[in-house]
């Protein structure tokens, strides 16, 4: 009997410990395998959620691809072959343009084929930003705070800013044609020989300032104007005109600069109205570039985006380090190439 009772405790507690132990064993399985189900489960909606952004990407690009291949790129070289536009030939280069410009119908041409290359660039911009609604929401689930959105918008708004640079020139163009018209009429009317005889006539000259003044004052303008400046003082003309609203609030010396800018651009205008357009339509080509450009940094960019989502797992390369890489010459050539 002592003996039963003395082994009764014993073999419960044994049967309590056995009991416990597989109740712990039991419900340690029940929560490694809930966890694993949930992680399998994380794991199917990562891949599931990337697919999908993948082939909202994927629409993305192929419709901006579409205008920035051939209508934007392929305007910018119509734009070369009109106008005679060609990399590399130095002094040349003005003297074989205004043999084409001068050409029946080339030089009008060429304007509207700068205009057709602008609103192209407004046409993806347009596109982007519809897109945006739909790229952003991508950018952000791949990393939490990261730069991309940052970047993304930065390049949107480059290319806005580049629109408006280029719709500047369509404007110069029009007031270039505009002055060499009134210098014309001022010289046919008065029965004038030269151009110093409008200098002579202050009626004249002020009629003629007045329309060159327009030209000279907006920065805009500059990177044609500044030709017409004295060496070494382009910096500090260009800092006058952008902090000042009339002649009277520029220093004597700099409101010597515009006078004599005014009257260079005129006869220049007036000797040569082809060279000076020439020089227009230049910028306005390396305007064309710049913008190209920057809509090609967008592609790209999001290019490097979608390879970061199809990338199989256990790929560590960063969304930044595939940017910097599709950029090079290994792959888009960024800096090099024009598609």
């Amino acid at each position: 009997m002592i003996n039963d009772f003395i082994d009764l405790p014993i073999q419960l507690g044994f049967d309590v410990a056995t009991s416990l132990t597989i109740i712990g064993s039991l419900t340690y399985f029940v929560y490694t395998t809930k966890q694993r189900i949930d992680e399998e489960r994380t794991q199917r909606f990562d891949k599931n959620a990337r697919v999908v952004a993948a082939e909202q990407l994927k629409e993305s690009i192929k419709e901006l691809s579409k205008i920035f291949v051939n209508e934007v790129v392929d305007s910018g070289e119509r734009t070369k072959s009109l106008s005679g536009y060609k990399n590399g030939q130095g002094e040349d280069l003005l003297s074989a343009m205004s043999q084409r410009l001068g050409r029946d119908g080339a030089f009008e041409k060429t304007k509207s084929e700068l205009s057709y290359f602008n609103e192209k660039v407004g046409k993806f911009y347009e596109l982007i930003q519809t897109h945006r609604y739909s790229v952003i929401p991508v950018l952000d689930s791949i990393e939490e705070n990261s730069d991309l959105v940052r970047i993304l918008k930065r390049n949107i708004a480059s290319v806005a800013d580049e629109y408006n640079k280029h719709n500047r020139v369509e404007h110069l163009l029009h007031e270039l044609k505009g002055l060499h018209e009134l210098i014309l009429d001022i010289m046919k009317d008065n029965d004038l020989k030269g151009f110093e005889e409008i200098l002579d006539n202050d009626e004249l000259e002020r009629k003629l300032l007045t329309r060159a003044a327009s030209i000279v004052y907006d920065e805009h303008y500059f990177k044609w104007t500044w030709s017409f400046l004295p060496d070494g003082k382009e910096d500090l003309f260009l800092h006058e005109i952008q902090t000042t609203s009339s002649l009277s609030e520029m220093s004597e010396e700099m409101r010597g600069v515009f006078l004599n800018c005014c009257f260079a651009i005129s006869k220049s205008l007036l000797d040569d109205s082809k060279r000076e357009c020439s020089k227009a339509v230049v910028v306005g080509i390396s305007k064309q570039q710049e913008s190209a450009k920057v809509c090609k940094e967008i592609l790209v960019t999001l290019s490097a985006i979608l390879k970061y989502l199809l990338a199989k797992d256990g790929s560590h390369q960063s969304i930044e380090s595939l940017i910097s890489d599709y950029r090079g010459s290994d792959y888009f050539s960024l800096d090099e190439e024009i598609r």
